[in-house]
């Protein structure tokens, strides 16, 4: 909801600063030449005011492309003259309502950026929020998945490591044995021990020979 109003302040902040703007598109356009920018700024410089002949020399202008550009400003209501004796002296206008129309676009303008920043500074948070949310789960979902483990997650790696099949079991007691009987043959074929053997030894023959 709070969304949706700022968005809406904005619009109507927009179409203010549109109305505004529009309200000042002669001064904007007159400041908008260079040649213009110079003789203003000129005239800011010089309160007392200043004839269009020292004008073009500040500006580094002919003195008929200075009237012209003193024309624009004058329609716009941002320089006016006085005279005196035979001289005119141009100033910058005191107009009250033109500067504070700038005054209004200016600070209006100012008061926008400040609201949309502040929408997106709203908009950021508000993602970061998301996220976070999304991406922890939460307590109660922890301790149900603790309790209920899930039948298809059968045992674990150690489980099933110790309980081993019938046939390996079979396979493993077949080696053992198989180990066992080559190891027992091995030491019948090493040959008789010497008191099962069936040829005498030399001296148990002679022991048995008839005397003469």
């Amino acid at each position: 909801m709070s969304d949706i109003c700022g968005s809406q302040a904005a619009a109507r902040s927009m179409q203010q600063l549109a109305r505004e703007f529009s309200a000042c598109r002669d001064m904007l356009v007159a400041l908008g030449n260079e040649n213009r920018q110079l003789i203003f700024v000129a005239l800011l410089e010089h309160p007392g005011g200043v004839r269009v002949s020292d004008l073009a020399k500040l500006a580094r202008l002919s003195r008929p492309a200075a009237s012209h550009h003193l024309k624009v400003l004058q329609d716009a209501g941002l320089v006016d003259h006085y005279q005196q004796g035979t001289k005119n002296f141009h100033h910058a206008s005191a107009r009250l309502d033109r500067w504070a129309q700038l005054a209004r676009v200016t600070t209006h303008a100012e008061q926008f950026v400040r609201l949309v920043q502040e929408l997106d500074a709203r908009a950021e948070a508000g993602k970061h929020a998301c996220s976070e949310s999304s991406s922890d789960p939460s307590p109660a979902t922890d301790s149900r998945a603790a309790a209920n483990p899930s039948p298809a997650a059968g045992p674990s790696t150690a489980t099933r490591s110790a309980a081993k099949s019938p046939t390996s079991a079979t396979f493993a007691a077949a080696g053992s044995s198989s180990a066992g009987s080559s190891s027992t043959a091995g030491l019948s074929t090493a040959g008789p021990s010497p008191a099962a053997g069936s040829s005498p030894s030399p001296h148990s023959a002679i022991s048995r020979k008839e005397p003469a």
